[in-house]
């Protein structure tokens, strides 16, 4: 009859199997860090110039950090609406990082290093390796590619995951959950809903769930109570308005839309029901056209999968999923690789059927919930705007590993995932040339110069002071900016006027 092994071997074999852990982590940490030092290069030294970026988010960090002036540069009728109601937080941010480094691409910044405070959030909280959670968040195509661009989907993606992921955490494990835990579950809503206007109700559902929570859970809230007992008075005060402020910011924009233009989504026009509530423009989100009349439900889901996403489509993934032609099926489509989105669906049965006995159903509750709700929001299928659903599924599925297997079974799971993962990053890459890796060391200098802006302006003879209009240019009308053309606009103070439409030009010149 074999014997049970002594307490001094017990305690061996747990220091020899962390060895392993630790022998692992190091051994990634030197590619971990050479992507990371290449996806720092290239957000230093390339331009994002996708349509987005320079059709309103670096023009709009310009005009709030002041680096560019209304007068300088006068937007159209249709951004100036999207400037005076989308939330303002990214903006502030990536004008700051021009203002510190004074080169416009440090906007690329935003998205990386809220990638990164994600990370260290999940090392915090679950004791998840950082070299883990990079791998394996940098296989999902479009964080990748988000992690050296200005848009602002990857920021406001990363703060709803932490938000929820400590969701997960008071749903789980209660017992751990302190006060500090919720002060920064309200800071990540303030940051979500001040991001995006798609997340005004996805964080107002975000924050009754975590009310439902702590209010089912509430017995069992063990730490935080002993720290609220031990707390003075002043210290339980304080705790209280740093909540009760975060709250207020979360909302704040939404309030003084409501204040100016009786919309607290504006520009974008609100129907539900007989309430209508106005706006410059109304985003249907059908897209594709094949799918227009479908369940949105199901669009999300095909969209996930990937069906029929690479059509027309060369590289596979683009930052909007949207450069293919308007007929394509792959429009707005695509976005995770479907599969790695397969590879971790199936990871995930397999630990919550294995993890029952500790865990019981409450991931499986938590992912189909998160899921419900995610396929049902407007222009689900566009997978960027819902991003925080992918991160969840992978740092579920290192929680789990990391934190409820044990022994070898975490050891071998914690390879089997990691290898997994690092196949569909290094599938990712290739697949696209490296181009979302290699910087191209393209600036707005170069770009300028490539473009013959300068030039253009420079016939044109402009008198000083002169306020010409850009038409039909988009989005590459910000590169006519006085910033961009330094020794011109020295030389006759010229304006621009940001033009889609010919009542835009206000009856000034046009540049040809």
């Amino acid at each position: 009859m074999p014997t049970s092994p002594h307490p001094h071997e017990r305690a061996q074999d747990r220091r020899s199997r962390s060895s392993r852990h630790r022998s692992v982590s190091r051994l990634l940490a030197v590619p971990t860090l050479c992507l990371l030092a290449a996806l720092g290069r290239k957000a230093w030294l390339d331009l994002d110039t996708t349509w987005d970026s320079l059709a309103y988010h670096l023009p709009f960090a310009a005009l709030r950090a002041g680096i560019l002036s209304p007068a300088q540069y006068h937007l159209s009728h249709w951004i100036g609406a999207c400037y005076a109601g989308f939330p303002v937080l990214p903006d502030y941010l990536k004008g700051l990082l021009w203002r510190l480094t004074s080169r416009p691409q440090a906007a690329n910044f935003v998205g990386l290093l809220a990638l990164l405070v994600l990370v260290a959030l999940m090392w915090r909280i679950y004791s998840l390796p950082w070299t883990d959670t990079v791998l394996s968040f940098l296989a999902i195509p479009i964080v990748l590619i988000q992690s050296t661009s200005a848009y602002n989907d990857l920021l406001a993606n990363s703060a709803m995951a932490i938000l929820l992921l400590l969701i997960y955490c008071a749903l789980t494990c209660p017992g751990r959950f302190s006060m500090k835990e919720l002060l920064g579950a309200c800071v990540a809503l303030a940051v979500v809903t001040n991001c995006k206007l798609q997340f005004l109700p996805v964080g107002a559902l975000a924050l009754v769930s975590l009310a439902g929570v702590l209010y089912l859970n509430r017995t069992r809230f063990v730490r935080m109570r002993l720290e609220l007992r031990r707390a003075t008075l002043l210290s339980r005060s304080c705790f209280l308005a740093a909540i009760a402020v975060a709250l207020v910011l979360s909302y704040v924009k939404s309030f003084e839309n409501w204040s100016v233009f009786k919309n607290p989504a504006y520009p974008v026009a609100v129907r539900i029901g007989p309430l209508k509530l106005p706006g410059q423009f109304h985003e249907l989100g059908t897209e594709p056209q094949y799918l227009s009349r479908k369940p949105q439900a199901l669009r999300w889901v095909l969209s996930v999968l990937e069906y029929q996403a690479f059509d027309g489509r060369r590289p596979l993934w683009t930052n909007g999923q949207g450069d293919v032609q308007v007929t394509s099926p792959g429009l707005r489509m695509g976005g995770f690789f479907s599969v790695f989105v397969l590879m971790n669906a199936f990871w995930f049965v397999f630990l919550q059927l294995r993890l029952r006995p500790k865990f019981g159903w409450k991931p499986s509750l938590f992912l189909c919930f998160m899921t419900v709700m995610t396929a049902i929001l407007p222009a689900s299928q566009e997978l960027r705007y819902y991003l925080y659903w992918m991160l969840c599924l992978v740092a579920l599925n290192l929680i789990l590993i990391l934190q409820g297997l044990r022994g070898d079974e975490r050891f071998h799971a914690r390879l089997l995932f990691l290898a997994g993962s690092a196949s569909c990053l290094l599938f990712v890459l290739s697949s696209t040339g490296g181009a979302y890796l290699c910087s191209t060391g393209t600036g707005p200098a170069q770009l300028t110069k490539n473009l013959g802006i300068t030039d253009q302006l420079s016939r044109m003879d402009l008198h000083p002071g002169e306020a010409v209009c850009v038409i039909g240019k988009n989005p590459l009308t910000f590169l006519y900016a006085p910033i961009f053309n330094h020794d011109l606009a020295a030389a006759t103070g010229y304006t621009i006027l940001e033009a889609y439409t010919a009542d835009d030009c206000m009856g000034q010149r046009v540049v040809p």
